[in-house]
């Protein structure tokens, strides 16, 4: 069982300035060089970073599930390159609106971690994608093992966190994929630079802790 505090909260979108719905991209690899879908659950490394900046503390660990959200859409958006400020091909962008979810974060026992967190999530967020809300929620997390359809995506080296100490027992139908982990580090020089490491997906039977299996 964890040693780790685990504290639930409650993911929104939240409205653009004009009053329009937010947009999110969970972005995925572009396909056919032009079109960039968005996953329709979180992966752990993304939700984690995206906490860590907002807490200014590279101490806890977040991962967590999208429940609902509005059919997809599709816009086009026209990315520019960091170095030249020059506009790129534009993309046909898949993006989620009025989006709710959960998200578990880890910290140090006795940590006193916010009820209120405002967040930036996803891809485009220079093009003002992503804005969102953490709102903290009453009780405790369901840390009782048992099998199921697992509702996150996390890097193998992580299975930890969610209950998952012996995978080849534990891990009973995997999918695999593979989800990049930032090697950017607060404080330092912005840097792209990061690893791509195989990853559980979303809808491998696992037997982990409940609140994040179905």
């Amino acid at each position: 069982m964890s040693t780790r505090q685990i504290a639930v909260y409650r993911l929104q979108t939240l409205p653009a300035e004009s009053g329009t719905p937010g947009l999110l991209c969970l972005g995925e690899r572009l396909k056919k060089g032009t079109i960039r879908p968005s996953a329709k659950t979180l992966a752990s490394t993304q939700i984690t970073g995206a906490v860590r900046e907002a807490l200014g503390d590279d101490s806890v660990w977040a991962t967590g599930y999208l429940e609902k959200y509005d059919p997809p859409q599709f816009i086009v958006v026209a990315p520019r390159d960091v170095m030249s400020e020059v506009s790129k091909v534009p993309l046909l962008v898949e993006v989620l609106t009025n989006v709710t979810g959960r998200v578990f974060i880890f910290a140090k026992p006795g940590q006193n971690l916010p009820d209120h967190i405002p967040l930036r999530l996803g891809a485009f967020l220079s093009k003002g994608f992503g804005h969102c809300e953490l709102r903290r929620q009453n009780g405790a997390p369901n840390l009782e093992l048992g099998y199921g359809a697992l509702r996150c995506r996390l890097p193998e080296s992580d299975l930890r966190y969610i209950g998952i100490e012996n995978p080849a027992e534990q891990v009973q139908r995997p999918i695999y994929g593979y989800l990049f982990r930032s090697l950017y580090q607060r404080g330092q020089p912005y840097s792209i630079r990061g690893v791509y490491e195989r990853a559980l997906m979303e809808e491998s039977i696992v037997r982990a802790y409940r609140f994040i299996v179905r």
